[in-house]
């Protein structure tokens, strides 16, 4: 019976050190179901919304919808932001932590839409922040079909315009570094580059201001996803000492 309980108890030990929590969640969940505002928190893995707006002379907020008004398609329904007219001063923003800081090896991916430029003195786009408060990625789409990047790089992220939805996979691949990839929304254009960081990513917001008239300016995102990865090495290493131990216990109970 000693044999088996320390046995049991190892192994118990190892699923739960090789489990780390994923993550999910999308714009179709019940938490949703009568629009989206701050304080809904939807799927698993993920803290709940704060949405600011500012309305300024003109128009600004979060919705649930169709992207199909956009011009684009992410399926029946979709996160979505507006903020117009430009020189309106009018600005929104969802913010998000992550239940906790990502792990090594983790991936975190969504998906975003992006029709019309965002006007003359607009943006929208993507950022990803650190433990610590520091932007350590952004993409935004400007006054053209650009869509750029940066962080511990800046630069072209995309060329051409497009209504094909992004699919963005931010991945923490070491302590130092994260990794991005995205398709472009021409269905040709593609993205691979490697980011320096100083803390591990755990939060992000999707935002938009002072954007031209019209659906097709107005940005769509949706599934959310967080892949789950083993628990770094120090665990890994505390399972096999206590591997050992069982071995010597073993060793007595037998004698």
């Amino acid at each position: 019976m000693k044999k088996i309980l320390v046995f049991a108890m190892a192994a118990m030990l190892a699923g739960a050190a090789f489990a780390a929590t994923a993550g999910s969640d999308n714009s179709g969940n019940a938490a949703y179901g009568d629009g989206w505002a701050t304080g809904d928190n939807g799927g698993t893995g993920y803290g709940a919304w704060t949405i600011n707006s500012t309305q300024g002379s003109g128009f600004a907020g979060a919705f649930i919808g169709g992207s199909g008004a956009g011009g684009l398609d992410l399926g029946a329904s979709s996160f979505g932001l507006y903020a117009n007219p430009n020189s309106s001063a009018a600005s929104v923003e969802a913010l998000r932590d992550f239940d906790s800081a990502m792990l090594v090896g983790q991936t975190f991916s969504f998906t975003l839409g992006i029709n019309w430029d965002s006007g003359s003195d607009g943006a929208k786009g993507f950022s990803l922040y650190d433990s610590v408060g520091g932007e350590i990625f952004n993409m935004n789409c400007g006054s053209s079909a650009a869509i750029t990047y940066s962080g511990s790089s800046s630069g072209t992220m995309f060329s051409n315009y497009g209504t094909i939805p992004m699919n963005v996979a931010i991945t923490y691949s070491s302590s130092t570094t994260i990794d991005v990839t995205a398709n472009g929304r021409d269905g040709v254009e593609s993205f691979n580059q490697s980011f320096t960081v100083a803390n591990a990513p755990d939060s992000f917001r999707f935002y938009a201001y002072q954007m031209q008239a019209g659906d097709n300016a107005q940005p769509y995102f949706d599934d959310l996803a967080m892949s789950s990865v083993p628990i770094p090495e120090p665990a890994t290493m505390g399972l096999l000492g206590l591997g050992a131990l069982a071995m010597v216990l073993r060793r007595r109970m037998s004698k």
